[in-house]
């Protein structure tokens, strides 16, 4: 699936959120292509996949870089759409990465007990074109901005960009 004009890995990270996904474009180079939060107004499967196909048509990502949520307490939608959009890479001949948490604290250099907001700031710094979204630490009683969806779908791309050029250099 990769573009015949250009020969440089890119990696479309997806993020799920109860309102639809957050995602985050990358080659691997360290150049962000796109970030966003896509909204989808209903639940249904076709809806999150039009949305996935609409990314696909037009960044045509050679890895789509996933969280692997199931050893954690996340939903089971999430887990779900986590699923269909694998499924859907797949149809596409598109290659999958299910990246970790602890995957994500690896590539970033950073302890497993990092907290969200070091995480964003990691990849702020990594990543300069995300800092302008940078929220500030929110308070206990606070939701999370929707914003960090675009950092941890960035975390999820970095992390499968990390381990693709290690194995690159293994083979």
């Amino acid at each position: 699936m990769s573009s015949p004009h250009r020969n440089r890995l890119r990696v479309l990270g997806i993020d799920p959120s109860t309102r639809g996904f957050g995602y985050a474009v990358i080659e691997d180079n360290g150049r962000l292509i796109a970030r966003g939060v896509a909204h989808i107004p209903s639940r249904r499967t076709r809806d999150l996949l039009d949305r996935v196909e609409r990314l696909f048509s037009v960044y045509a990502p050679d890895v789509v870089a996933l969280e692997d949520i199931f050893p954690t307490r996340r939903g089971d939608r999430a887990k779900r759409e986590i699923e269909r959009i694998a499924g859907y890479a797949h149809l596409r001949e598109v290659r999958r990465v299910i990246v970790s948490r602890h995957d994500v604290r690896r590539a970033l250099g950073l302890p497993d007990r990092a907290s969200k907001n070091e995480l964003a700031d990691r990849i702020a710094s990594i990543l300069p074109d995300l800092a302008p979204l940078l929220p500030p630490k929110r308070k206990l009683w606070q939701s999370e901005r929707e914003c960090m969806n675009v950092f941890d779908a960035a975390g999820l791309a970095i992390a499968a960009t990390t381990f693709h050029r290690a194995d690159r250099r293994a083979a």
